[in-house]
Order: C-alpha cells, then structure tokens, then sequence
C-alpha cells in the first residue's frame, strides 16, 4: 500500500530563545561545482552574520558538516557563545550527538566540530526542514570559487527577502 499525505505540512522558520543565536547552514552540489553557506541570526530573526564557500570534497555530507564547522567558526568570531545548530540534515545531527558514526571522508571535519563545540557556552542541534532553510540554501547555491567569506548584512535582494519571511514567520508548505 503506498502512503500519500492529504494534506500538506506548515513549516516556519522559528526565532531561538532570547540570548541564544541560530544558525542554519547548508551545504550544495551541482555540476559546475559544489558549495556551503548558511546564516547566523539573533532572537529577533535579525541577520548577524552570512557566510559562503566553495570547493573541496564532493559529499553532501561533508558540505553540510563543512557549512556547520565555518558557522561555527563565525559564531565564536562575533563572540557568540550560546547557539542554536539548525540543520536539514538528519545524518548529519545524528553523527554530531555521537548516535551514528562518520564516513571516513568525515572524521576530520566532525572531531574539528566536536572540539570547537567546547568553546560554547552552549550548544544544542535542531533538525529542520529544507523549506525553513531557504536562506542557507540559497547562499550555498550563491558560492563561487573562494574560502570562506563572511558577510554582514545580507547582499542580495533575494537574500533579504527570505530573511524578512522568516521574521515574519511566513509559513512554507512542505508535501
């Protein structure tokens, strides 16, 4: 028997806790390339930082274990010591709470994650859904051939708009 969902899901980007940042990262691949990025946003859904970059290892998996080790790295730069890790990936938050183990091609970047964790006041990871991680989405699709950039405030209009959906909590549909 297959499933089929009548209806479909309201999803919405939510605001963290006051005095706790969220990032939401993401990591994409296409044939001219592959890339990362993700936002780093306050209580309020106000933008604090953005960050893209390109190349390396073709896996999904490491792109969105790389996009979390650089929002991190931007976190600790803007001194933010308590954060909130907002990721579509299912793998990836499993492997990071110690529930699953990386692939080899991994290890690295996740034991480098697990040591900056320590840096934190606090961590914790939250899955999302990909509709609620448009922002990220779109700045991984955005990397061109660079390291890691990080930006302040958001530099494309389309960018901005996500950014004041979210505020908003304009609600995505998810089928």
């Amino acid at each position: 028997m297959e499933f089929v969902r009548k209806e479909p899901i309201q999803c919405i980007w939510k605001k963290p806790e006051e005095g706790i940042a969220k990032l939401n990262p993401d990591g994409a691949m296409s044939e001219s390339g592959c890339g990362i990025g993700g936002t780093i946003r306050d209580s309020n859904g106000e933008v604090l930082l953005i960050f893209t970059s390109f190349g390396g290892i073709r896996s999904v998996l490491f792109k969105e274990l790389k996009a979390i080790l650089c929002g991190l790295k931007g976190s600790l730069k803007i001194q933010i010591s308590r954060i909130q890790v907002a990721s579509d990936s299912i793998r990836v938050l499993n492997i990071l709470k110690g529930k699953e183990s990386p692939p080899w091609q991994c290890v690295e970047v996740t034991t480098t994650i697990k040591k900056l964790l320590r840096e934190f006041v606090s961590v914790s990871f939250v899955h999302v859904f990909r509709e609620t991680n448009c922002a990220a989405d779109h700045l991984a699709s955005l990397a061109t051939d660079h390291e890691v950039e990080f930006f302040v405030p958001p530099h494309t209009s389309l960018l901005m708009s996500i950014v004041e959906e979210d505020k908003n909590e304009i609600v995505y549909l998810r089928f």
